[in-house]
C-alpha cells in the first residue's frame, strides 16, 4: 500500500478524529457508572456491581479480541466497535427514569467491552496506514489525544449529570455517530496482513509465543505493569494528602488537570526524544526519574506543589508510552499487532486494578508519608533493575534513522 506522509495522509486523519470522539464518549460515561447508580437511589453494592462490570471487560477481553483484530478487517472492527457503544449508551440515555439495575449491568458491561476491542483494533491499524518514518508522531498525537480525551471526559460527564441523568450519555452518543461517520470516510479496510481465520487458540498460541521470545518486550512490559500499581496507589494518596490537609475537590480536580497536561505534553516531546536517545536511555531515564521525583511527594505540601511534582511525573509517562509503543509497534509483525498489544494491555490493565485495590488498604494502614515513601523505595528498585536488565541496556534506537528495524516472527530482539 502507498503510504502518504502524515500531513497529507487523509485517512490517518480520520482514524484519528474518529478515534478521538470515541474515546471522549469512553471516558466521559465510562467512570460515571456507579455514579448513575447512585444518583438514582441505587445502594453502594449495587453500584459497585456496575463499576465492576464496566471495568471487567478490561481484564477479560484484551488477549481474545487482538486475536481477532489480527483476524478481521480492523475498520469492520472500529465500526463494529462504535455500534455496539453506540447502542448501549444510546439505550441508557433513552430509558425513561433512568435504567434498571439490570440495564445499567449490561449496558456498563458492552460499553466496556466495545472500548477495549476499539483501542486494540485502533492502535494495531496506525501502523496500517501510516508511513514508516511517520510512526512515532503518529503514535504521540494518539497518546496526547487519550489523555487529552481523559482531561475532558471526567469534568464533562460530571457537569451534565446534574443537569439530567440522561445527558452524558446522550453527549456519548453524539460522539460515537461522529466516530462512525469519520471512519465511513475512510477510504479503505485497515488490515494489513493477509492472514485468513484459522484455529482461535493456535492464533493465540502464535501471539503468545512471538512475544515471550522478545526478551526486551517481556521485561519491559513487566516493569511497566510494576509501576502501573504503584501510579495507582499515589493517584489515590494524592487525594487523601489533599482533601485530609483541608482541600477542597476543587483542588483535587486541578492537580488532575495539570497531570493531564503534562502528560500530554510527554506525549507530544516523545518523538523528539525518540531522534536523540536510545530506546534504552529512555526507559532506564524514565525509571530514575520517577524514583526521584516520587519522594518529593512526601516532601512538599499544598496542591501547587503537589501539582507541579505530579504533572513531571505524567511528562516522563507521555514519554515512556511514546518510545515503548513505537517500539512495541515496529518490531511486531503487521499479523501480531492485536495480539501483542492485547496481551500488554491486559497486563498493564489487570496491574492498574491491582494498584487501585491495594492503595486504599496500604493507605489505611501506613498513612499517606509512609505509603509515598513505600512507593518511592519501590519505584528507585525498579529504576536499578531497568538498569541492570542486559535486555533493556541492550536496546537500541526506535526511529529508523538510526536503526533499521528487522520484523520477524522469530528469534530474540531484546
Amino acid at each position: 500500500m502507498n503510504r502518504p506522509r502524515l500531513r497529507h495522509n487523509r485517512d490517518f486523519r480520520l482514524l484519528w478524529a474518529g478515534a478521538a470522539c470515541s474515546v471522549l464518549g469512553a471516558r466521559t460515561t465510562g467512570f460515571l457508572w456507579p455514579v448513575l447508580v447512585i444518583w438514582q437511589g441505587g445502594t453502594p453494592a449495587e453500584a459497585g456491581a456496575v463499576g465492576f462490570l464496566a471495568l471487567l471487560p478490561h481484564v477479560l477481553l484484551p488477549v481474545p479480541a487482538g486475536v481477532l483484530v489480527d483476524r478481521w478487517d480492523r475498520r469492520r472492527v472500529l465500526i463494529g466497535s462504535d455500534l455496539v457503544a453506540l447502542t448501549a449508551v444510546s439505550s441508557v440515555a433513552a430509558a425513561s427514569g433512568g435504567p434498571a439495575l439490570a440495564h445499567a449491568m449490561v449496558a456498563a458491561f458492552a460499553a466496556g467491552s466495545a472500548a477495549v476491542v476499539y483501542q486494540l483494533a485502533e492502535r494495531a491499524a496506525v501502523r496500517t496506514i501510516v508511513h514508516p518514518d511517520d510512526l512515532s508522531a503518529a503514535l504521540s498525537r494518539n497518546e496526547a489525544r487519550g489523555r487529552g480525551a481523559g482531561l475532558l471526559g471526567q469534568p464533562t460527564g460530571t457537569a451534565l449529570l446534574p443537569i439530567a441523568a440522561w445527558l452524558p450519555y446522550g453527549f456519548a452518543v453524539l460522539t460515537h455517530l461522529l466516530s462512525l461517520g469519520a471512519l465511513l470516510r475512510i477510504g479503505h479496510g485497515l488490515r494489513g496482513s493477509t492472514g485468513t481465520s484459522g484455529n482461535f487458540r493456535a492464533e493465540l498460541a502464535d501471539g503468545l509465543r512471538w512475544l515471550w521470545r522478545q526478551q526486551f518486550l517481556r521485561v519491559a512490559i513487566a516493569l511497566i505493569a510494576c509501576t502501573n500499581v504503584l501510579f495507582q496507589i499515589v493517584n489515590l494518596a494524592l487525594v487523601v494528602a489533599v482533601l485530609g490537609a483541608g482541600g477542597s475537590p476543587l483542588a483535587v480536580g486541578l492537580i488532575g488537570v495539570g497531570a493531564g497536561l503534562g502528560g500530554i505534553c510527554g506525549a507530544l516531546s516523545g518523538p523528539w526524544w525518540l531522534r536523540r536517545l536510545p530506546l534504552s536511555t529512555l526507559l532506564i531515564g524514565c525509571f530514575t526519574t520517577w524514583a526521584l521525583l516520587i519522594p518529593l511527594l512526601a516532601l512538599v505540601s499544598g496542591p501547587v506543589a503537589l501539582g507541579a511534582v505530579f504533572s513531571a511525573v505524567c511528562f516522563a509517562a507521555g514519554v515512556m508510552n511514546v518510545s515503548g509503543g513505537v517500539y512495541q509497534a515496529r518490531i511486531t509483525p503487521e499479523h501480531l499487532q492485536g495480539r501483542a498489544g492485547g496481551v500488554a494491555g491486559l497486563l498493564t490493565s489487570g496491574a492498574s486494578a491491582g494498584g487501585s485495590a491495594v492503595a486504599g488498604v496500604l493507605l489505611g494502614l501506613s498513612g499517606v508519608d509512609t505509603t509515598v515513601w513505600l512507593v518511592a523505595g519501590v519505584m528507585a528498585l525498579l529504576a536499578g533493575l531497568s538498569l541492570a536488565s542486559p535486555s533493556i541496556r541492550a536496546a537500541g534506537w526506535a526511529e529508523p534513522r538510526t536503526e533499521k528495524v528487522v520484523i520477524e516472527s522469530r528469534g530474540n530482539n531484546g
